[in-house]
């Protein structure tokens, strides 16, 4: 597990794997799962890094059962939380609860590097809401 958490900094495109139109975002984003469900004892479901191009996104969404922190590592990005859209800059996190909507969109001429902490209720599977 260390070995994925120590290659975010210098992690190129080519060890990534590309999403198109996620959630019926815009375009594609680049992404990598740093820890996924098998590496946690506890509800966790993964820990991602992922790419924003620039003009780039996740569609506005939102899961019934599970919960999710973005947290942006630089550059900056447009959340939407529940309807309401903020610039959310390098180092930024944000906590999205179970019920809630969200989203992502790389509104800015360059890259924007981002984790995503997902955890799911221990009694149910995640259900994506659009």
């Amino acid at each position: 597990m260390s070995d994925a958490l120590a290659k975010v900094g210098g992690m190129s495109r080519d060890e990534m794997s590309v999403i198109e139109r996620i959630h019926g975002g815009a375009g594609s984003i680049w992404f990598t799962e740093l820890f996924g469900a098998d590496d946690f004892a506890t509800p966790w479901r993964f820990i991602h890094y992922a790419i924003l191009p620039p003009g780039e996104g996740i569609g506005h969404h939102g899961h019934e059962d599970s919960e999710e922190v973005f947290v942006t590592l630089d550059n900056a990005a447009q959340l939407t939380h529940n309807g309401r859209t903020t610039e959310t800059v390098g180092g930024t996190t944000v906590p999205l609860r179970a019920g809630e909507t969200h989203a992502i969109y790389n509104h800015t001429d360059r890259d924007t590097h981002f984790l995503n902490f997902h955890v799911v209720d221990p009694k149910g599977e995640p259900r994506v809401v659009e």
